[in-house]
């Protein structure tokens, strides 16, 4: 079955370091879903970072940033912090994904496994084949 993404583009996952995006197939998927959820708007502040950019934020050294498998999310107008990341919570509520609150620097860290991180978006169509399994 394909998965037509509809609230997103590659260009909100880019590093702004380098110019480069690497998303997540999955990752992609679980962000579409939370923002039909949410009827607005989600801003994406950091996706997919070079190395030399996790650095300059001081992400963790095996950030999942850094093979496009997070996200962090800015909530969205006219929703408190607390209702928003209880939202994000429960759409990344399965095993291995992460949903980490951030309320000093008003996001929302967002994860998928690494083993889910093999298959890249490329902008278009998600497939969704097997029970637990995203293909290109």
């Amino acid at each position: 079955m394909n998965y037509k993404i509809r609230f997103f583009r590659l260009d909100e996952f880019r590093c702004p370091c380098c110019g480069r995006v690497m998303i997540a197939a999955g990752l992609v998927l679980l962000l579409d879903i939370l923002r039909a959820s949410l009827g607005r708007r989600l801003i994406v502040t950091s996706g997919y970072r070079c190395e030399k950019h996790n650095a300059e934020v001081h992400g963790a050294e095996a950030s999942r940033h850094l093979i496009g498998a997070a996200a962090d999310l800015r909530p969205v107008a006219g929703m408190s912090y607390a209702d928003f990341a209880a939202t994000v919570g429960g759409v990344f509520a399965f095993p291995g994904c992460e949903a980490k609150e951030y309320p000093e620097k008003t996001h929302v860290h967002v994860a998928i496994p690494r083993e889910g991180a093999g298959v890249l978006w490329n902008g278009e169509d998600v497939h969704v084949g097997t029970p637990g399994f995203v293909r290109g």
